[in-house]
């Protein structure tokens, strides 16, 4: 899809919500956050999500992540094309962590949470991401503290809790959010309909296909009608979810998937 075709459907999903009163937090890749930087009207209307009470968020997609990497990292050239492998001739080396960070509050100077893929190594996430959704552990009580996160599991978008950790000084906070598209709604929808306390989070993709899904879940979510709806931010400094902190050597280590 064409970065407008994506746009479309992105301004559909938030008028879906809006109609329903449900909060989004919109997570946004470098190129994204460029991309709608370079237009004052597509600059306008999203800032005015955003005045609306949804989060406007990051995304990086880091050496790591298993489709194509965006481009940003701190890791010396040879470290990274080591982990890249054939995946470094996809996308060229655009700058460091700082300089997505740039880009990034270029359009959103607040930026604070998001997804920074640190799920294998915490070294990866951008320095202004400091509430994050992919811990990489999970953020359950059904499963003991520091315990690795299936992301095909429907439980992995619980959060009794919110996970903390601290990289390079810097001290984050984490939730979880659990997948639905394509085959993971049912099970999402049947975990979500389980859940009586904390925080459930779901994520999907801006793209024609997602749509359909993303509407559906604001759908059941508003027959549940099980609590209220809240951003990333909203949901970690509510003070409703109790802290557990991350041993530094279980949270730092470099996990081989």
């Amino acid at each position: 899809a064409t970065p407008q075709e994506q746009f479309t459907t992105l301004e559909a999903m938030v008028e879906y919500a809006d109609v329903r009163s449900l909060k989004l937090t919109i997570m946004l890749t470098a190129q994204w956050a460029a991309y709608i930087a370079a237009d004052d009207d597509r600059r306008r209307r999203v800032l005015g999500w955003g005045d609306a009470g949804h989060e406007l968020a990051g995304h990086h997609h880091s050496v790591y992540h298993p489709g194509t990497w965006d481009g940003y990292s701190d890791f010396a050239e040879a470290e990274r094309l080591e982990i890249l492998g054939p995946r470094g001739a996809r996308t060229p080396y655009v700058g460091t962590l700082a300089d997505w960070t740039d880009v990034v509050q270029g359009l959103v100077p607040a930026v604070r949470a998001g997804c920074g893929n640190g799920e294998r190594d915490k070294r990866v996430i951008p320095p202004a991401l400091v509430y994050d959704t992919c811990p990489g552990f999970y953020t359950t009580d059904r499963q003991p503290l520091g315990t690795r996160l299936d992301g095909a599991d429907p439980y992995a978008g619980q959060s009794d809790f919110v996970l903390v950790g601290t990289t390079d000084g810097i001290e984050r906070r984490f939730l979880n959010h659990a997948i639905i598209g394509g085959p993971f709604m049912e099970d999402a929808m049947a975990a979500y309909d389980t859940v009586d306390s904390g925080a459930y989070g779901v994520v999907v993709h801006t793209k024609e296909a997602d749509l359909a899904s993303i509407q559906r879940w604001m759908d059941h979510v508003v027959e549940a009608n099980k609590g209220t709806s809240a951003t990333v931010s909203e949901i970690v400094m509510s003070g409703r979810l109790p802290e557990r902190v991350l041993a530094d050597d279980v949270f730092n280590r470099v996990y081989p998937e």
